[in-house]
């Protein structure tokens, strides 16, 4: 359970205490089970359990919400795709916050010095900011399975 779905768990179960009646009614913005069912999902511990927890949804929300359903059921397999890969690069796969940081800078210097550079000057700009940030990258977990994983795998298909 992600943790405010936790804040808003211990929040309900508060209500529980002596002196006050149980809830009624609740309601929410965002369907917010709706996502949390989705984060169950692709944050699954193992591939196993997250075609349960998709099976699962699909039966919980097919009926309310049948366009997406129809979406992810067609798209099934590239939903759970990155459980197929070791686990220490699970949470590499799963963010794009490398992607996301590595380009903030860029991005930043791009739009002051719109129009103030040629062509090439901006591209040879945008290396040599890449460059810079590429010195504070980190390698992926597990970065040493990766040539044996992908040669694992590569094998196998040839069999």
């Amino acid at each position: 359970m992600c943790e405010p779905n936790q804040s808003w768990r211990e929040f309900l179960l508060s209500l529980k205490s002596p002196g006050m009646n149980a809830p009624e009614l609740a309601t929410g913005d965002g369907a917010m089970g709706f996502w949390a069912a989705l984060h169950d999902i692709w944050q699954a511990e193992t591939k196993g359990d997250a075609q349960k927890a998709f099976d699962l949804f699909i039966k919980i929300y097919e009926a309310k919400y049948p366009k997406a359903a129809l979406c992810l059921q067609k798209d099934r397999e590239e939903l759970v795709a990155s459980l197929n890969f070791l686990a220490q690069h699970w949470q590499s796969i799963r963010t794009s916050n490398p992607i996301e940081s590595a380009f903030a800078t860029i991005r930043h210097r791009t739009k002051r010095s719109k129009g103030c550079l040629s062509r090439n000057g901006m591209l040879h700009m945008l290396f040599k900011l890449g460059h810079c940030a590429e010195q504070n990258w980190r390698k992926l977990r597990g970065f040493d399975c990766l040539y044996k994983s992908h040669h694992r795998r590569h094998v196998q298909r040839r069999n």
